[in-house]
């Protein structure tokens, strides 16, 4: 297993993609290649991978901005196909992150997370992320 920054996008890895971001939003449309190189391109934003025998099997997406109080730094799009549940692969994604997030200047690491995603929140509370008391708000554009 190597966890990896994605660097460049191919017909078989974008489709691994869209594969990986049904099983997470199956409402969501797929993706084209432009728009996954744009986000490899962006430079606040890092689409890390678990690949097994060059086959991505998980991903997760950091993004940061600078705000006036600092670094702002997101965990997003975290997910591990199904098939390869029980691996610990959502871990070492999310340690990757949280190096990667560290080498930044990141002082703060958020992400969200749905509450009938029970495996995932566990893993985020094993891995020291605090529950927030907040109000999420959303407004659809």
């Amino acid at each position: 297993m190597n966890i990896e920054i994605l660097t460049d996008i191919n017909e078989a890895s974008l489709e691994r993609m869209h594969h990986l971001m049904a099983q997470l939003c199956p409402a969501c449309p797929p993706l084209n290649l432009n728009h996954y190189q744009e986000l490899i391109d962006h430079p606040g934003i890092l689409i890390i991978v678990a690949k097994k025998e060059e086959l991505i099997v998980g991903c997760l997406t950091l993004a940061w901005y600078p705000i006036p109080t600092g670094l702002r730094m997101w965990i997003e799009d975290v997910v591990v196909d199904e098939a390869n549940h029980g691996q610990k692969i959502g871990e070492q994604l999310v340690l990757f992150a949280i190096d990667q997030a560290r080498k930044r200047g990141g002082r703060i690491l958020d992400l969200t997370s749905r509450p009938d995603r029970i495996a995932a929140n566990r893993l985020y509370q094993k891995l020291g992320f605090e529950l927030r008391e907040t109000n999420p708000y959303r407004l659809k554009l």
